[in-house]
């Protein structure tokens, strides 16, 4: 008997889930919705019960050198763990995002412009590189990610890291006394965790003796699609790096195929055979397609060393275009309809498959049930007797060895997670680079924690009175962490060395978020206090905790909370006035549903005329733009 349960996943419906390293040093299982809202999965390492957490608040890297609260666009999907960045990845509509921490970065494609489908395969560097619907994303954990992609969804885009994303590198970096120049050019992504450590560079192309060579781009991804076509779309993607092997695992609607990786995948010096490699995974040799089409002086180097690598696929199980419910070892059995793939550390294949039921009784009319089918790694299939209504797609194994699935389609604001105890093997994080254990930085943060909690204790030297309420706080960690304590605190205050200090119109409990922040550099942001702590943080002058404060505005943003917001960020400047736009965009972009919804909301407006007549005259603008588009 196998133990399954369902969690109801609001802010949208799950389209993945990832597990990561957490920050203290524990893996960190993540559900991805498709409006882009990351939700912590807790107790996915053990066997105690699992439950969804609060939201993570999530920014974006908007320039090389800015920040800002993240505002979902486009459907998300597909997150996975690559062990060689020791980061997550995941696609948005046509481009592919970076996540490290809570902070987003622009890897490849981009995600408002969308590729064409040609019959070559055509390569680009980061962000210029154009993708057509990139989805079930998946990396061998040494540099390497690839995707499902093309018009017909038949197609394979590789995605080559650059060494600079190596967590071994990314260490040295930020330890090294000396600035890391990283080389911005158009839709560079700079280095996640290190923003504040990095500096920019113009972007001006240098020339080499080689030519075609640009030292800027050893920044950056380069992006391909490999010259391998699939029998039909591919339904699901996985990688297998059991045994020794390495391979993809690829999933039409009713067959599995095994593509073996070249073995030179990503082997050479990065700066010198860069082209080069490129044309070798192309196989554009003497006798592959495109030799000597314009390939340069990669090409010509690539032909003298004959390294043209292998694309081949090996069928697994199943037959392409033959429909059935059949177990049986390779080409023997069949599938009906797969609907994604995971392979587990050992190596097995857990596919969901969709066939149509039979009724057991006449009057019965036929379902469409998902089945899990295991697939062993001779090609063996067999059933595993999980059955479940509805369409569901195989995301990912937990680390405690459960099956996690996710419903496909249909049109609600929510979705359903499955998980099933099935004991599997967890195929693991992979190692982390040396001096970067999260277990090792997780204990200053977490003991600066422990000591806030435990005020008073008589450690403390200073009580600032907020809102009728004291707070036992100490100094230098004020001092350290905030300029405006610090000056506050300095020598040129007359007050600043008195042992009690009041400051006056702040909200005591948005205080105490930011005592939090001040304190382990993070806090998680109650929506009711997300605006005042945006007006404190605007006040005492800490961008950082105003970006987290907007951020869980912007995720709670709904019909009926959009009109508050916007009257609130009408009476305050600073900051909090930067606010006001999105605000009003996301209201005129929705203002009929708002209207039908919470029309006492739309009335409250009233309060305002200027702000009504502003958001009348965005709505008067937009118009005109939709009666074009029609």
């Amino acid at each position: 008997m196998i133990l399954t349960g369902e969690i109801e996943v609001y802010r949208g419906r799950p389209t993945g889930v990832v597990t990561r390293n957490g920050d203290n040093g524990a893996p960190q299982t993540l559900v991805l919705t498709d409006r882009g809202c990351f939700l912590a999965l807790k107790g996915a390492s053990g066997q105690a019960g699992l439950e969804l957490d609060a939201p993570l608040i999530i920014k974006e890297q908007v320039l090389p050198w800015r920040v800002l609260a993240y505002q979902p666009h486009g459907d998300h999907s597909s997150p996975v763990w690559d062990p060689y960045s020791q980061s997550v990845f995941l696609c948005r509509d046509h481009g592919i995002l970076r996540l490290v921490g809570n902070t987003l970065f622009p890897v490849a494609g981009d995600s408002l412009m969308e590729g064409v489908d040609l019959d070559r395969p055509v390569p680009g560097w980061g962000t210029e590189a154009r993708l057509i619907g990139p989805r079930h994303l998946v990396s061998d954990g040494k540099g390497n990610l690839f995707c499902a992609t093309g018009d017909d969804g038949n197609r394979i885009t590789w995605i080559r890291l650059p060494p600079c994303l190596r967590a071994s590198e990314q260490t040295d970096t930020a330890s090294s006394s000396r600035p890391t120049h990283i080389s911005a050019g158009p839709g560079a992504a700079v280095s996640a965790g290190t923003v504040e450590q990095v500096e920019v560079g113009t972007g001006a192309r240098e020339d080499s003796e080689e030519e075609g060579f640009e030292p800027e781009r050893v920044t950056l991804p380069w992006i391909m699609r490999l010259p391998f076509q699939a029998a039909g779309a591919i339904q699901g993607l996985s990688y297998d790096g059991s045994k020794g092997q390495s391979s993809l695992v690829i999933a039409t609607s009713t067959a599995l195929y095994r593509l073996p990786l070249p073995p030179a995948l990503g082997e050479g010096n990065w700066e010198e055979d860069w082209e080069d490699e490129w044309v070798r995974a192309a196989g554009l040799g003497d006798d592959g397609p495109g030799a000597g089409a314009g390939a340069g002086a990669g090409a010509e180097a690539a032909r003298r060393r004959g390294r043209g690598m292998v694309w081949a696929a090996e069928l697994l199980a199943g037959r392409q275009g033959e429909e059935g419910d059949v177990d049986g070892r390779g080409p023997e059995a069949r599938f009906t309809r797969l609907t994604g793939c995971v392979v587990d550390g050992d190596g097995t294949v857990w596919a969901a498959d969709y066939p149509d039921l039979e009724p057991e009784d006449d009057d019965e009319q036929v379902v469409s049930t998902n089945v899990l089918r295991r697939v062993d790694p001779d090609g063996t299939v067999s059933s595993t007797g999980l059955k479940r209504s509805g369409r569901w797609s195989a995301a990912a194994i937990l680390p405690n060895g459960h099956l996690a699935c996710f419903g496909l389609g249909g049109d609600s604001e929510c979705g359903e997670l499955l998980v099933a105890g099935l004991g599997l093997t967890f195929p693991g994080l992979g190692s982390q680079a040396p001096g970067t254990s999260p277990a090792a930085r997780a204990v200053l943060h977490e003991d600066l924690g422990a000591l806030l909690d435990r005020q008073p204790d008589g450690t403390a030297d200073l009580t600032l009175l907020v809102g009728g309420r004291r707070f036992a706080v100490h100094r230098a960690i004020l001092a350290a962490r905030s300029a405006y304590f610090r000056n506050r605190l300095g020598p040129g205050f007359a007050d600043g060395s008195a042992a009690e200090l009041e400051l006056p119109h702040a909200d005591p409990d948005a205080f105490a978020l930011m005592l939090r922040w001040l304190y382990t550099g993070a806090v998680q942001i109650p929506a009711a206090q997300a605006p005042a702590l945006a007006e404190l943080a605007d006040r005492l002058v800490l961008r950082d905790v105003y970006d987290d404060a907007v951020a869980a505005i912007l995720a709670s943003l709904s019909v009926h909370t959009v009109v508050p917001y916007m009257l609130w960020a009408e009476q305050l400047g600073g900051w909090v006035a930067e606010v006001q736009g999105v605000l009003r965009r996301w209201y005129v972009e929705r203002h009929e549903q708002v209207a039908a919804e919470a029309p006492e909301a739309v009335e409250r407006l009233a309060l305002s005329p200027k702000l009504m007549a502003a958001v009348m005259g965005d709505l008067a603008a937009r118009s005109p733009k939709r009666r074009r588009r029609a």
